[in-house]
């Protein structure tokens, strides 16, 4: 599955009595990517889809219902070709009509897979990412 724009999606929000607007300074990218995970203690490795990511982790739209804290290993496909591996601890979990959107904070992610991520979202994203740094800035 190729990562396509999927701008139409509100930001995953884990819980929409507390938020009160996005203040990340990294900001998410909606993308339906596809995305492999395996709980910490599990031998059986789970397909998804992004719902978005960022740097410091990423939304996905699955089927299991995970538990909040729970550790997982994730192999997250920027592209066709390319993708990640890293660990990550389950922040929130929402239930939807479809399943489940579950939020993943990553986990002593290295600085080069921190890299690809922003530099995939350059590619796709890179007007909403210079509007997202200079925010409030005048021209």
């Amino acid at each position: 599955m190729l990562a396509r724009d999927n701008g139409n999606l509100p930001p995953a929000e884990p819980n929409d009595n507390n938020h009160q607007g996005d203040k990340r300074y990294i900001p998410r990218w909606s993308v339906k990517n596809r995305i492999f995970f395996q709980v910490d203690s599990e031998a059986q490795r789970h397909e998804a889809c992004t719902h978005d990511i960022s740097c410091a982790g990423v939304s996905l739209e699955t089927d299991q219902d995970l538990l909040h804290q729970q550790k997982i290993n994730l192999t997250v496909y920027l592209s066709e070709r390319k993708s990640i591996k890293v660990d990550g601890r389950i922040l929130w979990n929402k239930k939807t009509p479809q399943g489940h959107l579950i939020g993943v904070l990553f986990e002593n992610i290295d600085p080069e897979s921190q890299n690809l991520i922003l530099d995939y979202a350059f590619e796709i994203k890179r007007e909403d990412l210079v509007k997202h740094w200079f925010k409030g800035w005048e021209s």
